[in-house]
């Protein structure tokens, strides 16, 4: 959700060379007392090396399956590791400029194809609006098959539990009746009153926020999640910030069993031992770390200057995701009593591509700079008066799954690389399809309104050459794909024992909705299946 907030690096470039100057001044020993002060659970408690797990990421796929290992198993010393900072700033949302300009360049890693993501406490939950939408059974079947799947649903129970605890239920704005005061009857409608994994969200309307407290400040999975786990795990839960893992470590002494994992190895050289290592960074940094480790195809491992410990040419292939395109819809209406969890709406095709509606806010400085930004691409700055002066500015987004892969790869330094080309060719490919797509959708957009509101298209040309205006919707999944890399009874790295993947690298293909829940569910799964398995 709102994915171009990250041109905000184009103003704050200056920010990111004093900040990683200073890192360079402090150096590696630096580096550590930092991560130190950075821990809440650790600033009091000594240090160890010696773990039962160690997590490597705090997105929500880490966080889901800190909290689902430590409900089984209470006891059981546990390390996450984030290669980022522990900072707080909304960037999305605060209004202070200064904050803004410092903080967005730390909490943020930027890779190709203007390619953002979190870099922070909290992973990608920590730096956008992200908009719950849980998975449906069809998601998890497309994800994992349907033998897995089935095995699956004895874990949905509990997810749901969880995850009703940590979404936000706001009442249903009156603009949400206004915009469909008209909807079809064979939509069904999801009002998120509770939180369910239905059959499918194909043909449905699905009424959102993102995951805020009742007073719509931000909950990531750090804040909502990991956070509230160091009290009662005080003595045996260590969060470690501003720490990048360089490389998994294997006990290969053994040539006629599998390597076995035994710890992880930091940037700065600190090593961390533990009988289970869970990869949990995200779909482009955690084939990486495999490559460095020697998990990968030969060609990979060696460009990362390793030494191959399991072949494997998928690791880092096959990397789906969606292809956006954005326009701006100017509402006559002028309701007030919206929180800062934002108005959120999603609508599913019955072919799967996502819609989705969400208030501009122009008391926000980085929504206010998104909107620029966007109307000076599609050469229309002379609307940005419009957006200004209307009633209710309503970005308005589609997104289409593409079937072509993109590839994760590393550089000379062991950096993750990202080639997406092929899912742009495919977009342009389908042009024609899409365009016709696009005219219905803006068609049924507006005849389901109430004859009460109008709106007026700002950028008419997306609905008319969609390739002008593509992007990458970040929904990333399958860089280490369940059957391809990962064994998805339990989570298990292929020809490896003791690695376990839990994030969004594991799932073949996103879900129909957003990415975060299935992350937090992915989480879950993963940490259930291990546990059903030992």
């Amino acid at each position: 959700i709102n994915a171009e907030y990250m041109g905000l690096y184009l103003s704050v470039m200056l920010g990111r060379c004093l900040v990683h100057a200073a890192a360079a001044t402090r150096g590696s020993s630096s580096l550590l007392r930092s991560s130190v002060a950075y821990t809440t659970a650790s600033t009091t408690a000594p240090q160890h090396n010696h773990y039962d797990c160690v997590v490597v990421g705090s997105g929500p796929a880490a966080g889901a399956w800190v909290r689902t290992w430590l409900e089984s198993r209470p006891g059981a010393r546990v390390l996450v590791l984030e290669r980022g900072p522990h900072c707080l700033t909304n960037i999305l949302t605060d209004a202070n400029p200064f904050k803004l300009w410092r903080d967005s360049g730390r909490m943020v890693a930027q890779y190709a194809h203007s390619v953002a993501q979190g870099a922070a406490l909290g992973g990608c939950s920590a730096v956008n609006q992200c908009a719950w939408v849980t998975p449906s059974l069809q998601d998890i079947t497309a994800g994992f098959g349907a033998d897995m799947a089935a095995q699956y649903a004895a874990h949905i129970e509990s997810f749901e539990a969880f995850a009703d605890r940590l979404v936000h239920k706001p009442p249903i704005h009156i603009l949400s009746k206004l915009m469909t005061e008209k909807l079809p009857a064979d939509m069904s409608v999801h009002t998120g009153a509770h939180v369910r994994v239905c059959n499918s969200h194909r043909n449905s309307l699905i009424l959102t926020t993102p995951t805020v407290d009742g007073d719509g400040a931000r909950r990531s999975s750090y804040t909502g999640v990991l956070q509230p786990l160091l009290r009662p795990h005080f003595r045996t839960l260590d969060i470690i910030a501003d720490s990048p893992v360089r490389r998994v470590l294997f006990n290969t002494s053994s040539p006629s069993t599998a390597p076995v994992a035994c710890g992880v190895e930091c940037a700065d050289g600190r090593v961390y031992h533990a009988g289970l290592v869970v990869a949990a960074g995200g779909a482009l940094e955690t084939p990486a770390l495999l490559m460095r480790s020697g998990v990968g195809s030969k060609h990979a491992v060696a460009q990362a200057q390793g030494t191959v410990v399991v072949a494997n040419e998928h690791v880092g292939a096959h990397l789906r995701d969606k292809v956006g395109v954005h326009d701006i819809l100017l509402c006559s209406a002028r309701p007030g009593g919206f929180d800062n969890s934002l108005f959120i709406m999603n609508m599913v095709t019955a072919r799967g591509a996502t819609v989705q509606l969400h208030r501009l806010d122009r008391a926000l400085i980085t929504d206010n700079y998104i909107t620029a930004k966007r109307l000076l691409q599609a050469r229309r700055p002379h609307m940005v008066l419009a957006y200004l002066t209307a009633p209710t500015a309503i970005c308005f987004q589609h997104f289409f799954k593409m079937q072509a892969g993109a590839t994760v790869g590393v550089d000379a330094r062991g950096n993750a690389t990202l080639d997406a080309r092929a899912l742009f060719a495919e977009f342009a490919e389908q042009q024609p399809a899409i365009r016709e797509v696009l005219q219905s959708s803006y068609a049924a957009v507006h005849a389901m309104k109430s004859d009460r509101i109008n709106y007026r298209v700002v950028i008419p040309d997306v609905a008319r050459n969609p390739a002008n205006h593509s992007r990458l919707v970040w929904h990333w999944a399958g860089s280490c794909g369940a059957g391809r890399v990962v064994d998805p009874g339990d989570f298990s790295v292929l020809g490896t024992r003791g690695l376990h993947i839990a994030d969004m690298s594991v799932p073949l293909c996103p879900p129909d909705g957003g990415a975060m829940a299935m992350a937090y569910l992915t989480g879950h799964l993963a940490a259930a299946q291990m546990l059903r398995s030992l």
